[in-house]
């Protein structure tokens, strides 16, 4: 369905200025929206050192090695080590991008 506005007395400076606030608070509703979409859709995940290991493609010596070097966090839930998977992920493009 089309709208159709009629302007009268406007400048065409006056009518960009118009658009344009109007197209911004659109554009920012829009991305606020977005944001909570992604926001609610990320949830943490952790996983196990074997996992992690899988995921980067090295073995659990080398995990380890580059965890004691502080490359790569690891959080000890309980009496366990875990890797939050979005870190592992930032820390191996650091990684290519330092190669």
């Amino acid at each position: 369905m089309r709208k159709i506005v009629q302007v009268e007395n406007a400048t065409s400076e006056e009518l960009k200025k118009e658009i344009s606030e109007d197209v911004t608070k659109h554009v920012s509703i829009v991305i606020k929206e977005l944001m909570k979409d992604l926001q609610s859709k990320q949830k943490t995940e952790f996983i196990t050192s074997k996992e992690a290991s899988a995921t980067l493609g090295v073995t659990l010596p080398t995990l380890f090695d580059w965890r004691k070097k502080g490359i790569i966090s690891a959080y000890r839930i309980g009496n366990k080590i875990r890797f939050n998977r979005q870190e592992l992920m930032e820390s191996l493009i650091k990684i290519d991008e330092a190669i």
